[in-house]
């Protein structure tokens, strides 16, 4: 088994570094990355004013993550840490709907 890599968060910080990883994947079939993230979506937030103006439609500022990161795997729920004194343990809910990694 390769190297894993666990991106924590869907905003613009963990979409970009799983865009980048995205090409990288390309070459290293071995490497292994996988997205945590509440929605299954990237929102361009600087765009929703025009969206509120009626400018733009929601679609044009909403991507889907699966057609963004084909190679990335996404997971689709929360993120809870535990810590003690002796480790510190990381732990993933799915969604309500249940849909968890795609």
């Amino acid at each position: 088994m390769g190297a894993r890599v666990l991106i924590l968060g869907g905003g613009f910080g963990g979409v970009a570094a799983a865009l980048e990883l995205e090409k990288v994947l390309a070459r290293r079939p071995d490497l292994e990355v996988t997205l945590v993230t509440r929605d299954n979506f990237f929102l361009f937030t600087p765009m929703l004013h025009e969206v509120a103006a009626s400018d733009l439609e929601v679609s044009d500022i909403v991507s889907p993550l699966r057609r963004l990161l084909e190679r990335v795997r996404t997971f689709v729920g929360s993120l809870f840490f535990s810590k003690d004194f002796a480790c510190v343990t990381a732990g993933l809910v799915p969604d309500r709907d249940g849909a968890g990694a795609t």
